[in-house]
């Protein structure tokens, strides 16, 4: 009618379009008439907590779907220690065919900090680094039966005894004399658990035949 406003009923709003920046662009109306400023600005305060209320919703239902068998992978889950007898860091001479070759070998203490159980899944040797790992090996104890595997676990909070060796040329170190190594004992979660300057002591005869 002539000389009224318009007032286009609620209905008559098709959508509202929210863009990245938290800000709306405009409204769609279904009906011709142009819709004033004031009519897109009482509705702001009621639409902005709906799309806040939506976003949290699909942030919730999107994290009730992660999968159930996820877990969180611990950083570190072994400290080690040497063993407390007095041979239990050690090396001495060997033969690779007729090569003279090193054997290093240790017994360490491993506790096992995470709530996981924990496999020794290999070793590395990180100094000398002048040498070719030929063989290597890390076992744990059985606590019952006392006998070494590759397979066993150290059970979450318990300390397993770990025993470890490599057979290396050519020989760097002097006999009779310590050899000084860096090792790194690694997990099944793929975490590295270095042990650094270890003093490994001679043992054996000083020359080869």
């Amino acid at each position: 009618m002539v000389g009224q406003t318009y007032e286009p009923p609620v209905q008559h709003l098709a959508a509202f379009l929210y863009d990245r920046n938290q800000s709306f662009w405009y409204l769609i109306a279904e009906s011709s008439p142009m819709i004033s400023l004031q009519d897109i600005e009482q509705f702001i305060p009621f639409i902005k907590p709906l799309f806040d209320g939506l976003r949290s919703a699909r942030d919730f239902f999107r994290r009730d779907r992660r999968p159930q068998h996820a877990i969180g992978i611990p950083e570190k889950t072994l400290i080690l220690l040497p063993d407390v007898h007095t041979h239990a860091l050690r090396w001495g001479l060997g033969k690779a065919g007729e090569k003279e070759a090193m054997q290093i070998s240790g017994s360490l203490q491993g506790t096992n900090t995470s709530r996981y159980a924990v496999r020794a899944a290999g070793i590395k040797l990180l100094e000398p680094t002048r040498v070719a790992v030929l063989t290597q090996t890390i076992t744990v104890g059985d606590p019952e039966s006392g006998m070494h595997s590759t397979w066993h676990l150290i059970p979450a909070g318990h300390t397993g005894e770990l025993s470890f060796m490599f057979f290396v040329t050519p020989v760097v170190g002097t006999p009779g004399r310590p050899l000084t190594a860096t090792i790194s004992v690694l997990d099944q979660f793929g975490n590295e658990h270095v042990m650094r300057d270890l003093q490994f002591k001679f043992m054996g005869p000083e020359k080869l035949p």
